[in-house]
């Protein structure tokens, strides 16, 4: 709909969708920490390098085949290669609510502050906080993120059962 190439988009969430159980905070790193009562706060460490070369090696791979094939790319997002250093330094604001947050959940852990769970709870205060200060906090949304959450912590529920009557 935006105009990139199927196989960018298409290539770009399937990669993405790995990073997701090696980049923390993972739930899949989460549930396998409980299962195997190993340390969450080791496995988001051990997880954390890899996870952020590999990212590093999909960026740059995007970067290269864009760049070689500039077709692929919307006109909108190609003019974009334009801008100053102050333009893009400028443009990282908009990373700010994300990399807050990351402080807040591994910031919190990696600090001593917190435990896992309760690093969890302050992503949640955190996550908040960023909704109200963007002015998109409204009960609708706190009705669609308390269904999301039921509906998560249902199947993650179902896994475990699953798995442990297999395991048995």
């Amino acid at each position: 709909r935006r105009g990139y190439s199927p196989d960018i988009a298409v290539g770009s969430l399937a990669g993405a969708g790995t990073l997701g159980f090696l980049i923390p905070p993972s739930t899949v790193m989460i549930i396998y920490g409980v299962l195997a009562e190993e340390s969450v706060l080791r496995l988001f460490t051990a997880g954390f390098i890899p996870g952020i070369l590999l990212a590093a090696c999909f960026s740059g791979w995007i970067m290269i085949h864009t760049t070689i094939r500039p077709d692929l790319v919307p006109e909108s997002e190609r003019a974009l290669k334009n801008a100053t250093f102050r333009q893009r330094i400028l443009a990282l604001k908009e990373l700010a609510p994300a990399l807050f947050l990351i402080l807040c959940v591994l910031g919190s852990m990696y600090g001593g502050i917190a435990t896992p769970t309760e690093a969890a709870a302050l992503g949640v205060l955190g996550a908040a906080l960023v909704t109200y200060t963007q002015g998109s906090l409204t009960w609708r949304t706190l009705m669609d993120v308390g269904i999301g959450t039921i509906q998560a912590c249902s199947m993650m529920g179902l896994i475990i059962v699953g798995a442990s009557i297999l395991g048995n």
